[in-house]
């Protein structure tokens, strides 16, 4: 399985999968105890995010890390 750590496609899946909840940022950083401006950061591709704000970002949108970094995955 091959895995991307391009920060731009995983700032854009975590992106799809907050607009998906019909969630805003704001929102989604309520959820997952991470800030809004790095989420905002993140989906805009500026960086990587660490693997604590990657747990947290999945378990408040009910995503897998697998679902942000698998190559095969299908934007959500």
């Amino acid at each position: 399985m091959m895995m991307t750590t391009d920060p731009a496609v995983v700032g854009r899946r975590i992106a799809a999968a907050r607009r998906a909840l019909s969630l805003r940022p704001v929102d989604l950083a309520k959820r997952s105890g991470i800030s809004a401006d790095t989420i905002r950061g993140v989906e805009r591709g500026k960086h990587l995010p660490g693997l604590y704000v990657l747990v947290q970002l999945c378990t408040a949108l009910h995503i897998t890390p697998n679902d942000l970094v698998c190559e095969e995955a299908d934007d959500l």
